[in-house]
């Protein structure tokens, strides 16, 4: 895990000419974690969104990195690969419970590395007990109905997807 405490990392102004940045986790109201998944960068712009509309509210953005992942802004780095060890399933777990009050969790991942699976839903029960509020983030592939994709969208990337894939 890489932290980079201290440190705005700008997400990219649209025209602005500024480096806009988010409000790290600190002495708010609502301390929320944001992450892991981060596929398109979109965890850097929903903390901005967030802290520049509600001064109660200081986020820690997270992003599990594959080797081919783009470096998306983001406060915390997890080593994608090292999320089936144990020692890194329970640094994540320091990390979130008694920092966070809230969490944003994307595509359905889990907060603690594979200690309880696969998906969010193995952590639901140590965040409840926790008191942490949970709310779930799903934009792309993760609810994308390939059939319909395939009858509306003429260049759906479905249509070269390896056999099976589109019938998950």
């Amino acid at each position: 895990m890489q932290e980079t405490p201290g440190l705005n990392r700008p997400v990219k102004a649209s025209g602005e000419g500024a480096d806009p940045t988010w409000r790290k986790l600190g002495p708010t109201r609502i301390k929320l974690g944001l992450g892991p998944a981060n596929y398109a960068g979109q965890g850097a712009a929903f903390a901005q969104a967030l802290t520049q509309a509600h001064p109660d509210v200081s986020v820690e953005v997270v992003m599990n990195q594959l080797p081919q992942s783009f470096d998306y802004p983001a406060d915390v780095y997890v080593n994608a690969a090292g999320l089936v060890e144990l020692d890194v399933q329970l640094e994540q777990v320091k990390r979130v419970i008694g920092r966070y009050t809230h969490v944003l969790v994307d595509a359905f991942q889990p907060l603690f590395g594979r200690l309880n699976g696969n998906s969010i839903q193995g952590d639901l029960a140590a965040l409840r007990k926790a008191r942490i509020k949970v709310a779930l983030l799903a934009h792309g592939s993760e609810i994308r109905d390939p059939a319909r994709h395939l009858e509306r969208h003429e260049f759906s990337l479905f249509r070269d997807a390896p056999e099976g894939i589109a019938e998950k």
